[in-house]
């Protein structure tokens, strides 16, 4: 019989985050920061869409051992959005970005309480 083993994260390290006015303005930076094959789906927590970002560079010994360790580190773009809605349209762009409902995972909400702390 196959063992089955859980290990859920135990700390999401934050470098850097960033707030923008609505989420209209953070699809837009989504779409013009990402490359060829790139996601362009954001996330959304209570009240929160937000777009985590993995460090650039390449993964090195360290990080591979840090994630093992249940340790994860991330930059996040972020904009408050009261209720969930599926897609974000900005229509000056004809952009159009899908919304995944996180409301569900204990990490992207622990991460939204936390951003939510930051603003005051």
């Amino acid at each position: 019989m196959v063992e089955i083993l859980h290990k859920p994260l135990s700390q999401i390290l934050v470098h850097r985050y960033m707030k923008y006015s609505s989420p209209e303005s953070l699809a837009r930076t989504v779409v013009v920061q990402s490359g060829a094959g790139q996601s362009l789906s954001l996330s959304w927590a209570d009240g929160v869409a937000f777009k985590t970002i993995s460090p650039s560079f390449v993964i090195s010994e360290l990080l591979a051992k840090e994630f093992v360790e249940g340790r994860l580190r991330v930059s996040v773009l972020y904009a408050d959005m009261n209720a969930f809605k599926p897609v974000i349209h900005a229509a000056e762009e004809k952009i159009q970005v899908a919304i995944l409902d996180e409301s569900g995972n204990k990490e992207a909400k622990a991460l939204v309480d936390w951003l939510k702390k930051q603003t005051g």
